[in-house]
């Protein structure tokens, strides 16, 4: 959980191996959690917002959503409407 210049708040959620991250940025605020908790599926992180630059609401609500493999970033788009699922790749 952190706020950041480009992604304004956001939040990063590792596999327990550490493999597989994925960022959820430009959010308007967090849910009830802190770093080192478990998250599972369906878990509620945080709540869709339009932070970014350090400026709650900068723009309009949306989200940007961030894969890294293996300290690599990826593109999470794979298809025309698919994005990459990262549970996929961490326990297929």
């Amino acid at each position: 959980i952190e706020q950041d210049s480009n992604g304004g708040n956001r939040i990063l959620v590792t596999s327990e191996d550490g493999k597989v991250s994925t960022y959820y940025m430009h959010l308007d605020s967090f849910a009830d959690i802190n770093q080192g908790d478990y998250v599972k599926e369906g878990t509620i992180i945080g709540y869709i917002g339009g932070s970014g630059a350090g400026i709650q609401d900068k723009s309009s609500p949306h989200l940007h959503y961030e894969v890294i493999i293996d300290g690599v970033h990826v593109n999470p788009v794979i298809g025309d409407n698919i994005l990459l699922d990262p549970q996929k790749i961490d326990a297929p």
